[in-house]
């Protein structure tokens, strides 16, 4: 690569995750960069970010779902940011991971304790993404179920990390 870059700033300080953003960006700029990849979820960071900057590189986004969240956002976006994107995730698009049967399986979990999580192709386009908190969360918990079980009875770090070597 010809640059790299980490935020440092804390996540819940959004007006510090954009600044530092912004300085990447004139860096990458500066250098001439013009494919930039933003991996986990730093997606939405990285567009938020970069929103208020001219520098457009083409993105490379190893998580679909932090990306998505910018583009549906109901306030509006600035979606030029987004130009020449190209996005992966490990299922896409959201409606095929929500049709998954152990999906489905937690999903009605959640329902039965009162939270709502409507099929994706069900919204209109300006609803925002209603359904990823709940997607997000089923994924979770069934990745935390996997590494405990396999973990087996002792719990502690010793075993959590075992148990993952073991996924």
């Amino acid at each position: 690569p010809v640059e790299t870059a980490v935020v440092t700033a804390p996540p819940d300080d959004i007006t510090a995750v954009n600044a530092e953003i912004g300085v990447f960006a004139e860096r990458f700029a500066a250098a001439g960069i013009d494919q930039v990849l933003v991996t986990g979820q730093s997606g939405l960071a990285w567009a938020s970010g970069n929103e208020g900057t001219d520098y457009r590189p083409e993105l490379r986004v190893t998580n679909y779902n932090s990306i998505q969240a910018f583009a549906n956002d109901p306030a509006g976006r600035d979606l030029s940011v987004l130009d020449g994107t190209v996005a992966g995730n490990l299922y896409s698009p959201s409606q095929r991971i929500w049709e998954l049967p152990a999906m489905q399986e937690c999903i009605g979990v959640l329902e039965e304790a009162g939270v709502e999580v409507p099929e994706p192709d069900s919204l209109p386009e300006d609803a925002g993404a209603l359904y990823q908190a709940g997607i997000t969360a089923c994924r979770d918990v069934a990745l935390f179920r996997a590494l405990v079980e396999s973990a087996g009875e002792e719990l502690d770090y010793g075993s959590l990390v075992a148990g993952a070597d073991g996924l």
